[in-house]
Formats: structure tokens, C-alpha cells, sequence
């Protein structure tokens, strides 16, 4: 049985779901101190956001991260309502990821 798509989701459950496209959603700043190998940065509050997110497949899982996992919540809700299938959250964030033992990588 599979997670429910738009839901909250603990770094352990982040790594099984290998086909997830990793979403960086904090600033390029916090970016570069350390992220998830190969997600790709789409800062939330970035006047580019919406084209950005536009452009993307939205029959595509994704998973969206940032330091505590209330930026990324607030973008799964506005990826949901530009209707993509499938997003989960980085529940607590880079700071969960790197509790749980989890790299970062820069």
C-alpha cells in the first residue's frame, strides 16, 4: 500500500520513493550551505516560482524540502492546486534529514 500523495512524510520515507524528484525550496543561499544530492533549487519566494513549478511534469512524484518543512508544506499545497498528482513534504526538513543521520552535500 502506497503513501498518500500531498502528505507529510519522515526522511526515512523520503528513501523509498526512488523515482521522487528531489525539490529545494529554500533560498540559494541555504542551498549551497548544504542539500539533498540532486534536487533541484526552486526558491519558494522567488518572483520565478510559479513559472518555475510550471514547467514541470506534474504526473511526476516530487518531494519538497526546506529547513524545518513549513516552506515546502506551504508549496505541496500550491503544487496540489496547480494540479499535480503526486508531492510530499520533508517533514521537519533539512534539520529531520540530518537528525536522522542523513547527508548533506554542497
Amino acid at each position: 500500500m502506497g503513501m498518500e500523495p500531498f502528505t507529510h512524510i519522515s526522511p526515512q520515507e523520503a528513501e523509498r520513493l526512488p523515482k521522487a524528484i528531489f525539490i529545494d525550496v529554500r533560498t540559494e543561499s541555504e542551498h549551497d550551505q548544504g542539500h539533498i544530492k540532486d534536487s533541484l533549487l526552486i526558491p519558494l519566494g522567488a518572483p520565478d516560482f510559479q513559472a518555475k513549478m510550471s514547467g514541470l511534469d506534474k504526473n511526476k512524484p516530487y518531494l519538497l524540502y526546506c529547513r524545518s518543512g513549513s516552506r515546502s508544506g506551504m508549496a505541496m499545497m500550491f503544487m496540489r492546486r496547480m494540479g499535480f498528482t503526486e508531492v510530499y513534504n520533508l517533514s521537519g526538513g533539512t534539520i529531520a534529514w540530518k537528525a536522522a543521520g542523513k547527508q548533506l552535500t554542497v
